[in-house]
């Protein structure tokens, strides 16, 4: 009788519980707060569909790759893309230039349609349709879409159908456990795989490194990777959390000095010389 009781009360308390971040929007949105500020930004994270789409004031203007399932095909210029985190899953706006099928890369055997998992790349911007409309050459017809105007949407210059999962540390682990295919660029991509992200713009988000911060340079991440910036950072301190956009490279000292036109501490950075390097042209600290 005591077991049956135990298991009644825990019942009902689960139920209660369920019911109250169902019907209490402002409860709701403190767990799902914390729930965001342990899958965004931190030690070794990349940026995914629920920073997005939770913080995109943040987001505006950043070139992102997020990964998710396709929910909803909206014409041939948008799609809602959307994961499952935490028992309520989130969903973003996708919109082309093109026919979002002509900017599926090739080599991606999976058609696009609304049962395919995508990589997307591109530019976070505020979905204001008559204007996003008239900057990417479509028609206002083309982005008739009720229910997302001034939330953000992902302007994309390419879409992976299938894309492969490689897992790496801890916290892509928990990435993938959460969000499904939801896990973002990472740290860990660079440091380990940075030949496919060559030349490329990225965001990425983790704490700044002990090891190494001077005003033009530091480490982020677990895997301590070198972040470059030709302006100044005085306000960035160790175990601080930053945003990190810029252009993938390998490091030459005396090229970035050159360009930067920054004097580079040279016995702290000879050691990274031809390692991944971030050349920042963004870079904000979010404790």
């Amino acid at each position: 009788m005591r077991t049956w009781a135990a298991a009644g009360i825990v019942g009902e308390m689960l139920l209660s519980i369920a019911l109250t971040l169902w019907l209490f929007p402002s409860v709701w949105a403190t767990v799902r707060a914390v729930v965001d500020m342990d899958q965004s930004a931190g030690s070794d994270r990349g940026v995914n569909l629920t920073e997005v789409a939770n913080h995109p004031t943040t987001m505006f203007g950043r070139e992102v790759t997020i990964s998710a399932a396709v929910e909803q095909i909206v014409g041939s210029h948008a799609m809602v893309v959307g994961n499952d985190a935490f028992l309520r899953g989130d969903k973003l706006l996708i919109v082309g230039a093109a026919d979002l099928a002509s900017l599926v890369t090739p080599g991606s055997d999976d058609p696009l349609d609304e049962e395919a998992v995508v990589r997307v790349t591109g530019e976070v911007r505020p979905f204001e349709p008559v204007a996003l409309a008239r900057a990417l050459g479509l028609r206002p017809s083309d982005l008739s879409i009720d229910g997302y105007k001034g939330t953000a949407v992902l302007v994309a210059r390419e879409i992976e159908t299938d894309p492969p999962i490689e897992i790496g540390p801890g916290d892509k682990e928990f990435a993938i456990s959460s969000d499904g295919y939801d896990i973002g660029i990472t740290t860990y991509d660079l440091t380990w795989h940075p030949d496919a992200f060559l030349g490329e713009i990225v965001t990425v988000s983790g704490e700044i490194e002990e090891h190494l911060l001077t005003p033009h340079a530091f480490l982020l991440g677990d895997e301590a990777l070198l972040v470059v910036s030709a302006k100044a950072r005085p306000e960035l301190f160790v175990e601080a959390t930053a945003y990190v956009t810029g252009e993938v490279r390998r490091f030459d000292l005396a090229e970035l000095e050159t360009q930067l036109g920054v004097d580079l501490d040279d016995d702290l950075l000879a050691a990274y010389q031809g390692k991944p390097v971030i050349v920042a042209t963004y870079v904000e600290m979010v404790t």
